[in-house]
């Protein structure tokens, strides 16, 4: 999962254009998972309506199409989901 509640999230990827926009993350989905042509996916309520690519608006978008933008204060995720570093002896 890329962003939690109450993120700021710049969208990268859209089909619709929408990249570089942001948005904040309000909440998941009701049950948290929405269907993307290739399987079920995290996706999350936002506070601005965007375009579709069907021409509609709406505030829904994959969390798969979000970057947080968070203070480099924050604690470091990375380790939860990476192996720790290993320094090569040359």
């Amino acid at each position: 999962m890329n962003c939690k509640p109450g993120d700021l999230a710049i969208v990268i990827k859209s089909f619709a254009g929408n990249e570089g926009k942001i948005v904040r993350c309000i909440r998941l989905v009701p049950g948290g998972k929405r269907w993307n042509g290739f399987g079920l996916c995290d996706t999350w309520e936002t506070d601005t309506m965007l375009p579709n690519i069907a021409g509609f608006e709406n505030n829904v978008i994959r969390d798969a199409q979000l970057r947080p933008i968070r203070d480099n204060d924050g604690e470091d995720e990375t380790l939860q989901w990476a192996p720790v570093p290993v320094k090569e002896i040359a």
